[in-house]
């Protein structure tokens, strides 16, 4: 392979990112000047323009790369991300139901019943912690939600409602590219 070929230019952008974000940019730039439709370096266009805090730009490139491979688990991950940082809830849940439809993870379904609760779908918050880690869970962050979710439907909880309120805020943080 050429190493001035799209998909070596991507390949390294993506590698270097986290050491040289200004050449990775770079790189990523110059494939895109080429071929604007090269899925993977729009997702890394979408992860540089995140680095840069560039959320509406990050949308453009992450929305064209699910546009040309839909379903594509990565992309939808990816901006599922940026709308949350968005608080755009509605997008965010749609794409996590495709995601953990067929990518469930631990982490996933953890940012899909947060989204559910940020769209007050409480019960279908607790529903889906339960049916992911089981009733019983010991889960830090299972417990989180569906404490939180159960709150909110004014169901009894054993926890103090402030350390609760902070525990799912820092939680949902995690999901939030500006934080």
């Amino acid at each position: 392979k050429s190493l001035n070929s799209v998909v070596a230019k991507t390949q390294w952008g993506i590698e270097i990112l986290n050491q040289d974000k200004e050449l990775a940019k770079k790189l990523s730039r110059e494939v895109y000047d080429i071929y604007p439709d090269y899925v993977q370096n729009l997702n890394l266009l979408g992860t540089v323009s995140v680095l840069e805090k560039d959320l509406p730009g990050a949308e453009k490139f992450l929305e064209r790369a699910l546009e040309l491979r839909p379903h594509h688990i990565n992309t939808m991950l990816n901006l599922s991300r940026v709308y949350f940082s968005q608080n755009k809830y509605t997008e965010t849940e749609a794409l996590l139901t495709e995601v953990n439809s067929s990518a469930p993870g631990e982490g996933n379904i953890i940012f899909y019943a947060v989204t559910k609760i940020k769209t007050r779908k409480y019960q279908e918050a607790v529903e889906i912690v339960n049916q992911y880690f089981g009733k019983d869970t010991a889960d830090g962050s299972a417990l989180t939600v569906t404490n939180y979710a159960k709150w909110r439907l004014g169901l009894p909880i054993n926890q103090e409602v402030a350390a609760l309120e902070h525990e799912f805020k820092e939680l949902a943080n995690n999901f939030n590219y500006l934080n």
